[in-house]
Protein backbone atom coordinates (compact mmCIF):
# COMPACT_ATOMS: atom_id res chain seq x y z
CA UNK A 1 0.00 0.00 0.00
CA UNK A 2 2.84 2.38 0.82
CA UNK A 3 4.46 1.67 -2.54
CA UNK A 4 1.19 2.46 -4.28
CA UNK A 5 0.92 5.78 -2.45
CA UNK A 6 4.54 6.64 -3.33
CA UNK A 7 3.88 5.81 -6.98
CA UNK A 8 0.81 8.05 -7.00
CA UNK A 9 2.68 10.93 -5.37
CA UNK A 10 5.61 10.51 -7.78
CA UNK A 11 3.27 10.44 -10.80
CA UNK A 12 1.38 13.48 -9.54
CA UNK A 13 4.62 15.44 -9.11
CA UNK A 14 5.74 14.47 -12.62
CA UNK A 15 2.36 15.45 -14.02
CA UNK A 16 2.51 18.86 -12.30
CA UNK A 17 6.05 19.49 -13.52
CA UNK A 18 5.20 18.54 -17.07
CA UNK A 19 2.56 21.26 -17.23
CA UNK A 20 5.38 23.79 -17.42
CA UNK A 21 7.20 22.22 -20.37
CA UNK A 22 7.83 24.94 -22.91
CA UNK A 23 8.37 24.62 -26.64
CA UNK A 24 11.38 26.08 -28.44
CA UNK A 25 10.46 28.82 -30.88
CA UNK A 26 9.37 32.44 -31.09
CA UNK A 27 7.79 34.18 -28.08
CA UNK A 28 6.26 37.63 -27.91
CA UNK A 29 8.13 39.76 -25.37
CA UNK A 30 7.47 43.10 -23.72
CA UNK A 31 10.46 45.31 -23.05
CA UNK A 32 11.42 48.31 -20.97
CA UNK A 33 11.25 51.23 -23.44
CA UNK A 34 14.24 52.86 -21.71
CA UNK A 35 16.40 49.72 -21.97
CA UNK A 36 14.81 47.41 -24.57
CA UNK A 37 17.87 45.18 -25.06
CA UNK A 38 18.23 44.34 -21.36
CA UNK A 39 17.24 40.66 -21.05
CA UNK A 40 16.43 41.15 -17.36
CA UNK A 41 13.53 43.40 -18.43
CA UNK A 42 12.31 41.37 -21.42
CA UNK A 43 9.13 39.72 -20.16
CA UNK A 44 8.18 36.55 -22.05
CA UNK A 45 4.55 36.50 -23.12
CA UNK A 46 2.92 34.11 -25.60
CA UNK A 47 4.36 31.36 -27.79
CA UNK A 48 3.98 32.40 -31.44
CA UNK A 49 5.36 29.39 -33.30
CA UNK A 50 8.55 28.07 -34.84
CA UNK A 51 8.60 30.10 -38.07
CA UNK A 52 10.37 33.48 -37.96
CA UNK A 53 7.92 36.38 -37.62
CA UNK A 54 7.21 38.74 -40.49
CA UNK A 55 5.58 42.14 -40.92
CA UNK A 56 5.76 44.82 -38.24
CA UNK A 57 7.74 42.46 -35.98
CA UNK A 58 10.49 40.88 -38.07
CA UNK A 59 14.12 39.82 -38.00
CA UNK A 60 14.65 42.34 -40.84
CA UNK A 61 13.68 45.35 -38.68
CA UNK A 62 16.00 47.30 -36.37
CA UNK A 63 13.95 48.96 -33.62
CA UNK A 64 12.92 47.56 -30.20
CA UNK A 65 12.68 43.77 -29.78
CA UNK A 66 9.13 42.38 -29.99
CA UNK A 67 9.78 38.62 -30.18
CA UNK A 68 12.60 36.36 -29.04
CA UNK A 69 13.52 32.97 -30.43
CA UNK A 70 14.25 30.73 -27.46
CA UNK A 71 15.94 27.33 -27.65
CA UNK A 72 14.42 25.53 -24.69
CA UNK A 73 15.98 22.11 -25.29
CA UNK A 74 17.69 22.18 -21.87
CA UNK A 75 15.14 24.44 -20.14
CA UNK A 76 14.21 23.15 -16.68
CA UNK A 77 11.90 25.25 -14.54
CA UNK A 78 8.83 24.67 -12.44
CA UNK A 79 7.76 28.22 -13.31
CA UNK A 80 5.78 28.62 -16.54
CA UNK A 81 7.83 30.25 -19.30
CA UNK A 82 5.36 33.12 -19.62
CA UNK A 83 6.10 34.16 -16.04
CA UNK A 84 9.83 34.59 -16.71
CA UNK A 85 12.08 37.18 -18.28
CA UNK A 86 14.50 36.19 -21.04
CA UNK A 87 17.35 36.37 -18.48
CA UNK A 88 15.49 34.06 -16.09
CA UNK A 89 14.77 31.57 -18.89
CA UNK A 90 18.48 31.51 -19.77
CA UNK A 91 19.34 30.92 -16.10
CA UNK A 92 16.89 27.98 -16.16
CA UNK A 93 18.66 26.34 -19.10
CA UNK A 94 17.47 28.14 -22.25
CA UNK A 95 20.26 28.77 -24.74
CA UNK A 96 21.98 32.12 -24.28
CA UNK A 97 22.01 32.53 -28.08
CA UNK A 98 18.76 34.45 -28.42
CA UNK A 99 17.67 35.78 -31.80
CA UNK A 100 15.31 38.74 -31.87
CA UNK A 101 12.61 40.04 -34.16
CA UNK A 102 12.27 43.80 -33.94
CA UNK A 103 9.68 46.44 -34.68
CA UNK A 104 10.02 48.55 -37.80
CA UNK A 105 8.78 51.74 -36.09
Amino acid sequence: MLALAATFVGFSAFKAASRHQAESGWYTITVDPLDPDNQEHQQIEAFEGTAPPTGNCSTLNNQDPCQAELDLTNFNSSTPIDELTVAEAIAAGASSSVQYARRNQ
